[in-house]
């Protein structure tokens, strides 16, 4: 609002109580305030000024200091004292040039102070200082309490989301507890008549097959191969089942000493086919060791399978780090298959080839694909047929990882250079992002966005070690986007710029959401020393 249209609004609206014991001096002055347009109300002692202000709302006060029954300064200490009068403006009038009475007025809480004897346009201006004063200040306490009552209304949100999260974590907990005592029964349940089946097929096959028709003997085969079968249809699904409710606690994990328990396991299937398996040096992370074990067994153990009759089967696993992910490959020269299959592989029971061929329950990728998604990573495959298919597998990088001993020394993380963080900068002013690009590219390695929402994206994509946003953007905004990082991804650290006072987002401070607040332009140094 400019100044006109403050000083217009005033005068539409504004209520001046004039206290002074002379009638006369009180009358002229009233008249010329009701010419700027303002209600004057007049009262003739301290006391009945009082009595005006408990019953009438009033928007400055114009005090004679000196009054017989109570003085002016008694009377503006009593309007001061009062809560609901406080924030009036109070300027004492008196007809005494005297600098002491300035000091003393002033110390008795008014806000301003003038002589009866000063030119009428000159005390009318001063009363519109004070009214524009008020008006600035009952507009910052409305917003105030504006911003108080949304706060409370989202503490509110959030405790009843929280309420509900914590509900359905319970429900959650139950659920998994229920399912996995239902794996476990229906494990030992299906497996004890399983075995028993298992068990007198073979005695019947050995005591009684000589007695049976070659056709009576092959069907009795074929109830002992499905047999084996169904058992180990069972172990795959019970494996299954527990990857993700009955997973061990993640801890330190070498994939080296875990890639050398796979070869081992897999000695003698390699060793029919004369197989070669080929390993980089892989890294240490933190991770259920029993489930990566599971992982590469899985994909060696695949590859191992799906040959050509005719070739030395060649297993290569390989490994290397892009920023913040480990990208661990296995690859093979068996048959392949087709890449339109490449997302289906990986459902249950999923199977491109005869199970007459090629042993299997169809669960081992679907295993690998919940065992990845369970740390946080991502698997896919590639392959054309009759030209064998690769695997990849993409880690996140832990803060406790260690590169393999091609990149850098197991157990000595901080050898070698450390690589500069990695910033997310928001703002959908193109040449404010260029302008910080250039200010920070020496230090940093930037990726910018010119929206909040594709800043979501990029976050759930990236780990990022800082995020610098602009407050004022079309759609979300730099406080509503800093809102979801701090809850989501609370280790980055937040930066929010404006071009306008930090006092607008002090609260947004306090409580942490945003960390730190720079004008526009950023000082580079001022980003330094934050971070």
């Amino acid at each position: 609002m400019d100044r006109e249209t403050t000083e217009v609004a005033s005068n539409a609206s504004a209520r001046v109580l004039i206290i002074d014991d002379s009638i006369m001096t009180a009358e002229i002055l009233g008249e010329t305030l009701e010419e700027e347009g303002y209600e004057v109300l007049i009262a003739s002692s301290g006391m009945a000024g009082l009595a005006m202000l408990e019953s009438q709302s009033i928007d400055c006060v114009l005090l004679d200091l000196e009054m017989p029954d109570m003085s002016g300064t008694e009377t503006c200490e009593r309007i001061k004292d009062c809560s609901a009068w406080r924030t009036i403006p109070v300027a004492m009038l008196t007809a005494h040039e005297d600098p002491g009475l300035v000091v003393k007025t002033l110390d008795a809480g008014a806000d301003n102070f003038f002589c009866k004897s000063d030119e009428m346009h000159v005390i009318c201006a001063r009363v519109r200082a004070l009214l524009r004063r008020k008006l600035l200040l009952d507009e910052n306490q409305k917003m105030r309490e504006q911003l108080h009552n949304e706060q409370l209304k989202r503490e509110q949100v959030r405790a009843s989301l929280l309420a509900e999260v914590a509900r359905k974590n319970t429900d959650l907990e139950r659920a998994n507890a229920e399912l996995e005592h239902f794996a476990h029964t229906a494990s030992h349940d299906l497996q004890a008549p399983l075995r028993h089946i298992w068990k007198f097929s073979e005695i019947l096959l050995e005591d009684e097959g000589a007695k049976l028709s070659h056709e009576g003997r092959d069907n009795l085969n074929y109830v002992i191969d499905a047999c084996a079968r169904m058992r180990t249809l069972i172990d795959d699904l019970l494996a299954l089942s527990q990857i993700t409710f009955a997973s061990k606690p993640d801890t330190i994990c070498d994939l080296d000493e875990v890639m050398q328990c796979v070869i081992s396991d897999l000695k003698l299937q390699a060793g029919e086919s004369n197989a070669r398996i080929e390993c980089d040096p892989l890294p240490t992370i933190t991770a259920d060791k029993t489930q990566m074990r599971q992982l590469l067994q899985n994909l060696v153990s695949n590859g191992l399978k799906y040959q050509h009759q005719t070739n030395i089967p060649v297993i290569k696993i390989t490994c290397h780090q892009s920023e913040h992910l480990w990208i661990i490959s296995v690859e093979d020269n068996g048959i392949g298959f087709s890449s339109s299959n490449a997302k289906e592989i990986f459902e249950p029971f999923r199977r491109l080839h005869s199970s007459r061929n090629y042993k299997g329950t169809g669960l081992g990728l679907a295993t690998c694909l919940r065992i990845v998604q369970r740390h946080g990573g991502k698997i896919s495959a590639k392959s054309t047929p009759g030209c064998g298919a690769t695997f990849t597998i993409t880690l996140p990088v832990g803060s406790n990882d260690v590169a393999p001993t091609s990149i850098g020394q197991k157990g000595d993380c901080d050898n070698g250079p450390r690589p500069m963080p990695l910033l997310l900068l928001v703002d959908d002013d193109h040449t404010e992002l260029v302008l910080v690009q250039k200010l920070l590219a020496n230090d940093f390695r930037i990726e910018t966005v010119e929206s909040a929402e594709q800043a979501m994206e990029l976050l759930s994509k990236n780990t990022y070690d800082v995020i610098i946003t602009d407050n004022r953007m079309s759609g979300k905004g730099g406080i509503w986007l800093l809102e979801q990082v701090q809850h989501l991804y609370p280790g980055v650290r937040r930066i929010l710029t404006s071009s306008k006072s930090p006092l607008m987002v002090d609260d947004k401070i306090r409580d942490g959401i945003v960390e730190v607040f720079f004008p526009k332009t950023l000082s580079l140094e001022s980003v330094r020393n934050f971070l």
